[in-house]
């Protein structure tokens, strides 16, 4: 199975209601100016179904595997959890996450989100921006709402709020992240995976003169302040290799790689980065 068409269409999806918070500028009774309102909401979000025989392992870096459904490529999610001073890596369960959704994530231990609670909190970042609004009014209210911390008490529904003039929100984009979210998960035989960033080979270089030094990793994306010429996909580790070689000055140094892996491809259609045009220069 190593084209995209021999790959069946994933049309089962999971429901989940996720309950979010909003800032909206309103006006209230009696009221001329403008004040940042934290309103509660929930929204209903699908995510797509799928089995491991419908995702084929595309790429590996050791004991990590990356599945492909024909346009990206997939991995699991795992819980870092401690066990005797040691970190164990536990897969999550759909089943969690559902709960720990559903429920605002009371019992989950962060504040933030996580693998067991990808949606806590996730609106956090999202403060109020004017869109309708004025500069001036913008300053005016700025002091309130996300850019302070929120209590429950705060928290309100838009049917109970009291207010004259509904000036602007950011309804729209809190949700907008929130479907970002979700179109990045995916739920694999009742375990969740995420998307993946594509792993590439990259050449860096450190210090000068008698610390010299040339390095070959294997890394998840793009450092924009390393030449796109450092960066070789999936498919190019001889080219790596010979831009090592003219870089290093040890040339019968071993070439390897900092973790000692390299990437195994095991579908060529899968890789589809390309450094030179991809790079953020």
């Amino acid at each position: 199975m190593n084209t995209c068409q021999e790959l069946p269409l994933l049309t089962s999806k999971t429901t989940i209601t996720v309950p979010f918070v909003y800032e909206a500028a309103i006006i209230k009774p009696r009221c001329s100016k403008p004040v940042l309102a934290c309103i509660k909401d929930e929204v209903t979000v699908e995510i797509v179904n799928s089995t491991l025989d419908s995702l084929p392992v595309a790429l590996k870096v050791g004991e990590h595997s990356m599945r492909w459904d024909g346009q990206s490529l997939w991995a699991q999610v795992v819980d870092v959890v401690s066990q005797e001073g040691h970190k164990m890596y536990k897969a999550v369960h759909a089943k969690e996450v559902i709960k720990n959704t559903e429920n605002g994530g009371v019992n989950y231990r962060y504040s933030c989100a996580g693998p067991l609670a990808p949606f806590k909190n996730f609106w956090s970042s999202f403060s109020y921006k004017p869109f309708a609004m004025k500069q001036r009014l913008y300053n005016e209210i700025k002091g309130t709402g996300f850019h302070h911390l929120v209590s429950d008490e705060e928290l309100v529904k838009k049917e109970e709020l009291k207010y004259r003039l509904w000036v602007d929100d950011n309804r729209a984009e809190v949700i907008e992240r929130l479907n970002e979210i979700a179109s990045g998960l995916m739920i694999v035989d009742g375990l969740m995976y995420q998307k993946a960033n594509e792993p590439l080979y990259n050449i860096t270089t450190f210090g000068a003169g008698a610390n010299f030094s040339v390095g070959l990793f294997i890394t998840y994306g793009y450092n924009e302040n390393l030449s796109s010429r450092c960066y070789f996909n999936a498919l190019e580790f001889e080219k790596a290799k010979e831009f090592y070689l003219d870089k290093t000055p040890n040339k019968e140094h071993k070439i390897r790689t900092n973790c000692g892996n390299i990437i195994e491809v095991l579908i060529p259609e899968a890789v589809q980065c390309k450094p030179e045009l991809d790079h953020p220069e």
